[in-house]
């Protein structure tokens, strides 16, 4: 009897519509008019049977040259079957179904002689049980409705095989060159078996003929045969006969025992067995020589058991000369596990054949408008990313940008293209959708919202029991559906594949339809402590109330919201939060107030993500930005002030204690400092033992305090008690390394370079182990200094541009401009000192005064100017700046004593000697009380010049020995270098005064790194009480020869009475009593 049709097209009385069934299941509704789905499905199907008004026939599709395909219907009535042809896709309306059923019905009743022949190739499972005596009484009646050329033999007479079945597509000349894939390919002559898997688009078919083609250019081709397979061939002898043609390209001799058993009359009653059929295949196979490849096409197709089971044994004994590849949309049935251990088996999958980002830009660049010759690199990454790699996903894109000439609209099409799009969208209910069956279909719709699947949300959504076998199912036959773990637990769809089905699933399911199933899906997540899934959920379900609850949950578990936010951490949680936030009106975020307090931490951390645009945007558009900021910081300080009230209204002491934390956290980033201690101190009275990470934040707020008050000793003393806080609570190294920073500030300023440069060292190590550009900022900028301050010119420049490299990625205007003033320093030094002025000036445009931390920012950069101006000798500069000093600005101590200092400076180069030195040792007395190691240094250089100028000679050389035994110990150089040409003078002078050794070697190190700069020579003594005459400098030189008395008077012709009164004069002018004592003192002078 015959094969049951798979799909059933009916007219239902009682509805008064056309029904389409898939066997037992109900596909599709629809009245006759209703056309555009019908024939949507039609052109991605090849078979159906139809019950109408009029009778019942059977359709089939079949292709013809040049890609057309024709239906034609059947209609079998006592033994008979009568074919008639029906038209092309667009003509079988159920109103012309009906035409052919009515003129169906009068042709059977007609005598045999006048029904039209059957072609029996599409005819074979239709009349597969037809009798063989009957067989007999019509043969001579039939016709062939196909021509076949015959075979070589003689007696066989082959039913005919359709041979467009055989011929492989032809690459499309736009296609791109996918080097990596085709090496892959090419090991397909090394295995038994490759199988290639992939969803629909995945570029499967094309790959396989691009590489066929690159294989026939090739010396030593392999020769290849192809074949097509469709639905329809899922008959047994069908599938076989075809096989058994395709491999008859492949035989170096004609082979006929198989084929001419295969192509026995269809109507035969007796039909070769399985055993037969496979042994004499495979026996042509080897006998006569075949080799090579053969290529099966959209093998998934084929479902019949008996089929895979033939195969795999086939596969089993075919010969190494014969290499077999299978193209699908799934995983095959056959046993694969055989194959696979003895290594005969290869597989090309989905990852193997997704367009690579290169390929992706190739091919946009080939197929679409001229003006995306070059595509911008974010933009390409984007649309690789969204693609995931999809070959059909590329083509369609580049239909959809046909018409669109200009550079804007092209680029707004490639950024903006979602699966909601009508070329996604038909691709994917006609090839995909479409495809399935009525309970897949429901399954894709009712599950296409979820980012991730797994059996249990998937039942708890759908409220079925069987979604792990669904599953399966749909990733086994390539449905878009990927695995995301070997236990196959979770899976997810392709993302424009979801979009689709969702927007599909609107259309026929309804909102309120898709709310509930998005409802359950937030019940099942909350569940689970899937948190952040569970308010997606809610989010798409519309209940803002239960998004609000469920975010309030998630805050108030996190006990250190500033300071951990993990929960949002691990999903780049601060966007995703205030993305949440951004949603939900006032009135709710009132009736949870910890929102307003999670909102204004969102803000808060996105900035600092984002801060390098905003930098940018700086340079772009001032006034724009400025405002921007402006606003930003208007809208957190609105939230913490509703936060406040709220907390204050219901007497949450705790609460209103983080919001003050977290009040003067925003203080201490807008540069108010003395606001940030304000609520500092204000939270500690609130907040509990258990708001330990709040607690540490005011307490941190307030030791920044100390150390802008000058305080260093206090603030050592809070950072290192909030280590040992981070230590015991398990902080991250992060977190502790944002104290060691603190700390080292500290130690930096109180004078201890080496202990601090061993910290930072450790700190810079660590930071690059954790890729945190912050901290590796930090610790370059610190060691920047330092090895300026040690001379070390190159170590300086490098790390001070790392750290200006970071604090531009990060946007960080502290670290850029300090990292910069390090730069300039460096480049003044070289004696690039315009180069260096220009950096400023640079600075200033950059970053104006138009915040309390650009403000102190914009003081430091014109001190250093004004420096490197005194430095030239350029006194109305710096009387200029003097003038115009705002001395009641609120400035951090430190660099209120530099500015003192460099105003200390401009009065002694004024000639304002005693004011100037009242001045500085004042500024010193300050500076030591406070523990200001570091600036007590500079202002005691600068006071030895001051002395200097007043002329007190004694007072000079007392306070260069103090400043020579305190920096000693630190290795300070520049310090004495930066100081000037006097500085060095002095110190030349002051060698013979000195006894330790540790004070005589480390003067001759300065004085070494200061000789390329210096002239020795006139230095040597210049500034002695009393200078050497010129007769007095020769009998030195005489001395240090070692002359004696006589030898001297006699070289200089002088008496040797006249030797004595100059030794006598040299003697006292270098403070010494002995020849001995005058010779060493003139080497330590480097006199020559």
């Amino acid at each position: 009897m015959p094969k049951q049709a798979q799909y059933h097209l009916h007219w239902s009385p009682a509805k008064g519509q056309y029904e389409l069934w898939e066997q037992n299941q109900l596909i599709y509704t629809f009245q006759e008019q209703e056309r555009g789905w019908w024939f949507s499905w039609l052109g991605t199907h090849s078979s159906f049977s139809f019950q109408g008004k009029q009778g019942k026939l059977t359709l089939l599709k079949e292709p013809r040259a040049r890609g057309t395909v024709y239906w034609y219907a059947y209609r079998s009535h006592k033994r008979r079957t009568v074919k008639q042809y029906a038209g092309r896709t667009s003509d079988l309306s159920p109103t012309h179904l009906e035409e052919i059923a009515s003129s169906f019905a009068q042709k059977v009743s007609a005598p045999a002689e006048l029904a039209v022949p059957v072609d029996k190739t599409v005819a074979t499972s239709q009349n597969y049980h037809l009798q063989r005596d009957n067989k007999k009484k019509q043969s001579t009646n039939r016709q062939e409705s196909i021509a076949s050329p015959p075979l070589s033999s003689p007696t066989a007479q082959p039913l005919p095989l359709l041979q467009q079945k055989f011929q492989p597509p032809l690459p499309h000349i736009s296609l791109i060159e996918r080097k990596a894939l085709l090496q892959k390919l090419d090991t397909i002559r090394d295995h038994k078996l490759t199988l290639i898997t992939a969803p629909a688009g995945f570029g499967k078919t094309t790959a396989i003929s691009q590489w066929m083609e690159r294989n026939r250019r090739q010396e030593h081709a392999q020769p290849v045969a192809w074949l097509s397979l469709e639905q329809h061939d899922n008959d047994l002898l069908r599938f076989w006969r075809y096989l058994a043609g395709a491999c008859q390209s492949l035989y170096a001799e004609p082979a006929q025992a198989s084929y001419e058993l295969l192509a026995t009359d269809l109507f035969s009653f007796e039909i070769p067995s399985h055993e037969l059929i496979l042994t004499l295949l495979l026996n042509d196979i080897v006998r006569h020589g075949c080799h090579g490849i053969l290529i099966l096409d959209d093998y998934h197709l084929i479902t019949d058991i008996h089929i895979h089971e033939m195969l795999t044994f086939s596969l089993d004994h075919l010969p190494p000369q014969l290499h077999m590849v299978l193209i699908g949309r799934s995983t095959p049935s056959i046993a694969l596990a055989g194959l696979r251990s003895r290594g005969d088996l290869y597989e090309i999958q989905t990852a193997d054949l997704r367009f690579s980002l290169q390929e992706t830009t190739e091919f946009l660049q080939r197929l679409s408008a001229p003006a995306l010759s070059q595509l911008p690199p974010t933009l390409s990454a984007q649309i690789s990313t969204r693609l995931e790699g999809w070959a059909a996903g590329l083509r369609l894109l580049a239909l959809s940008l046909q018409g669109s000439a200009a550079q804007q609209d092209l680029e707004h099409i490639l950024m903006t293209f979602t699966g909601e799009q009508r070329a996604f969208q038909d691709y994917f209910l006609t090839e995909v959708l479409r495809a399935q069956s009525a309970e897949r279909q429901d399954f894709l719709l009712r599950t296409s919202m979820l980012d991730r699947l797994t059996a249990e949300i998937c039942n708890a959504v759908t409220k079925r029991s069987n979604s792990q076998l669904l599953l399966e199912e749909i990733e086994r036959a390539g449905i878009f559906l990927e695995a995301l773990d070997q236990a196959g637990i979770w899976y997810r769809y392709h993302a424009l594949f979801a979009e689709a089905m969702q927007l599909e699933a609107r259309r026929r399911l309804g909102e309120d339809v898709l709310h509930n199933l998005a409802l359950r899906a937030s019940q099942w997540y909350a569940q689970q402590g899937m948190h952040t899934q569970a308010v997606e959920a809610a989010f798409q379900a519309e209940d803002t109330a239960r998004a609000a609850k469920l975010i309030e949950d998630i805050l108030i578990r996190e006990k250190y919201l500033i300071l951990s936010l993990q929960s949002f951490q691990q999903e780049n949680g601060f966007h995703t939060l205030r993305r949440w936030l951004t949603q939900l009106p006032e009135s709710l975020l009132r009736k949870h107030p910890i929102l307003f307090l999670g909102y204004a931490a969102a803000l808060l951390f996105t900035l600092i993500v984002e801060r390098p645009a905003l930098s940018q945007g700086y340079t772009a558009k001032l006034d724009e930005s400025v405002f921007s900021m402006q606003a930003f910081w208007a809208t957190i300080e609105h939230l913490l002030q509703m936060a406040e009230e709220e907390f204050r209204a219901i007497m949450d002491g705790p609460r209103l204690g983080q919001t003050l934390a977290f009040r003067a956290l925003i203080a201490r980033e807008q540069g108010n400092l003395r606001e940030a201690i304000s609520y500092a101190e204000k939270s500690l009275n609130l907040l509990t033992e258990e708001e330990a990470g709040w607690y540490n934040l005011s307490l941190n707020v307030i030791g920044m305090g100390k150390i802008a008050a000058g305080q260093l000793e206090e603030a050592k003393q809070i950072f290192l008690e909030l280590y040992a806080l981070c230590e015991m609570l398990g902080g991250k190294r992060a977190i502790l390394r944002a104290h060691t920073v603190l700390l080292n500030t500290i130690n930096y300023e109180q004078g201890k370079l080496r202990q601090s440069a061993e910290y930072f060292r450790q700190m810079l190590a660590e930071a690059r182990e954790d890729n945190d550009e912050d901290d590796i900022a930090h610790a370059s900028l610190f060691l920047a200094r330092l090895s300026y301050e040690w001379n070390d010119m190159q170590s300086a420049e490098e790390q001070a541009q790392e750290a200006l490299n970071c604090g531009r990625i990060l946007g960080n205007e502290e670290f850029e401009v300090q990292a910069s003033l390090v730069l300039a320093h460096i480049e003044h030094a070289r004696g690039e000192t315009e180069r260096a002025r220009q950096r400023c000036r640079a600075l200033l445009v950059r970053f104006p005064a138009t915040s309390q931390l650009r403000t102190r920012l914009n003081r430091e950069i014109q001190m250093t100017q004004v420096s490197f101006s005194l430095d030239l000798g350029d006194v109305s500069s710096a009387e200029l700046w003097q003038s115009n000093l705002d001395m009641h600005m609120e400035l951090p101590l430190i660099q209120r004593e530099q500015e003192e200092l460099l105003a200390a400076r401009c009065q002694l180069v004024q000639g304002h000697t005693t004011a100037a030195r009242n001045a500085l040792l004042n500024l010193l007395t300050e500076a030591q009380q406070m523990g200001h190691m570091r600036s007590a240094l500079r202002i005691q250089a600068a006071l030895v010049l001051a002395w200097l100028a007043a002329g007190n000679i004694a007072q000079t050389r007392e306070t260069l020995q103090t400043l020579l035994s305190y920096a000693h110990t630190e290795g300070y150089v520049r310090l004495f270098l930066d100081s000037g040409e006097s500085m060095i003078r002095l110190l030349r002078v002051s060698l013979p005064q000195l006894r330790e050794q540790t004070l005589i070697a480390y003067t001759h190190q300065i004085l070494k790194a200061a000789a390329p700069t210096t002239t020795p020579s006139t230095l040597a003594y210049t500034l002695l009480a009393e200078p050497l005459s010129a007769q007095e400098e020769r009998v030195l030189r005489e001395l240090l020869a070692g002359r004696t008395n006589p030898e001297i008077a006699r070289k200089l012709i002088i008496s040797i009475n006249t030797v004595k009164a100059h030794l006598k004069s040299i003697y006292r002018k270098l403070h010494v009593e002995t020849r001995q004592q005058a010779c060493e003192a003139a080497r330590k002078l480097e006199f020559r």
